[in-house]
């Protein structure tokens, strides 16, 4: 069983574990991204006007805080647009369903 939540504070100790665990599993699963693009990830989900895009992160992880996979989208609330950039599972959960949990579980900001 794992739960799909959104990791929106990358300071919260929790949030700063499982990060670092999509981090490597960035670097494991996609051996040709720039080690850049893996460590400007703690600060594009702050900081919106880094590359003119929202970007959020959605991870799927079971209740002890064990991550299983995440999802990375970019929106731009302006022009309605959204992007899927990467969607990753552990090495050991490929085929457990948790990427496409991951896809039915990524809902855009509604506007106020």
């Amino acid at each position: 069983m794992f739960r799909i939540r959104q990791l929106a504070d990358p300071n919260l100790p929790l949030n700063k574990r499982e990060l670092e665990q999509v981090r490597a599993i960035l670097k494991e699963r996609l051996p040709g991204l720039p080690q850049r693009e893996i460590d400007e990830l703690p600060q594009r989900l702050v900081d919106p006007l880094m590359h003119k895009l929202r970007a959020m992160l959605f991870v799927a992880d079971d209740l002890r805080g064990r991550l299983q996979g995440f999802a990375l989208v970019s929106f731009a609330p302006d022009i309605k647009f959204c992007l899927l950039e990467y969607i990753a599972t552990v090495r050991t959960m490929s085929g457990g369903g948790v990427g496409g949990a991951l896809v039915l579980g990524v809902v855009l900001p509604r506007e106020e």
